[in-house]
């Protein structure tokens, strides 16, 4: 992975780029792929300017082929402010989609065809990161949202029955159209919301665990109720986050 500032670009990235100019060498398909980059940059650059005004830093931004993440190492927010953090990256895409828009037969006459390609990259971007999917901001939302009014595990249950049922209509969709890239990637994404939810109860085993050692060593300490969180690292590598009263680590794709 290499790394500038705290930017940095995975490896399949450099590889994808590589692939695209040895395999098609052509404007159009370079074009594109830069236009996804950009609206990848937008995205991120959205949940940064929202960390910002919430007084917090990212830690990085990482640029995957189709994607970015933003890794933030962050005191715990008010529900309210999660969701103003998480719609920022998908309403930074539409804005400056909708702007190019308008502006493709503005005063300044007709813009290339590329640039409607790029305005509508952005638009795209941010409706389909609202998608209520596991890992994208939509399921974020999804998640905080169900907070507002279950238990935070009945809320993780639900948001991944939906998360599944939308990833298989995606697939389903996609098979039916003959977008079988789509279609593998709707079945990529089943395949993610549902080791995530192995991963909550895999937690909270884990968590019970402890929780029966802690009280077996010292019977007069009381329960501290600590937890154990299952994050996924910017190079796509699932760890243990201790819990701290301080501090929490999200990542925002």
């Amino acid at each position: 992975m290499s790394r500038l500032g705290s930017l940095y670009l995975h490896a399949s990235t450099l590889a994808f780029v590589l692939l695209i100019v040895l395999f098609t060498g052509r404007s159009e398909s370079i074009l594109f792929c830069v236009g996804i980059w950009a609206a990848a940059l937008v995205h991120a650059a959205g949940h940064i300017a929202a960390a910002n005004l919430a007084g917090e830093l990212p830690e990085a931004v990482t640029l995957y082929p189709f994607w970015s993440t933003t890794r933030l190492f962050r005191s715990p927010m008010s529900i309210p402010a999660d969701m103003k953090l998480t719609v920022s990256g998908p309403l930074a895409n539409a804005a400056l989609g909708a702007a190019m828009l308008l502006s493709f037969d503005g005063p300044l006459g007709r813009q290339p065809e590329w640039f409607g390609q790029w305005a509508r990259i952005q638009i795209g971007m941010g409706a389909i990161s609202l998608l209520p999917v596991f890992p994208l901001d939509g399921a974020r939302l999804l998640r905080l949202i169900l907070k507002l009014r279950y238990p935070e595990e009945q809320a993780f249950q639900i948001a991944g029955f939906i998360n599944q049922a939308t990833a298989a209509g995606v697939f389903f969709w996609a098979l039916i159209q003959g977008f079988y890239g789509i279609a593998a990637a709707g079945i990529a994404l089943y395949l993610i919301g549902r080791f995530s939810t192995f991963l909550l109860v895999i937690g909270k085993k884990i968590n019970e665990a402890r929780t029966i050692d802690d009280e077996s060593m010292n019977e007069d300490e009381p329960e501290d109720g600590r937890t154990i969180t299952l994050t996924q690292t910017a190079d796509g590598v699932w760890q243990q986050v201790e819990p701290s009263p301080n501090n929490e680590v999200r990542l925002y794709f």
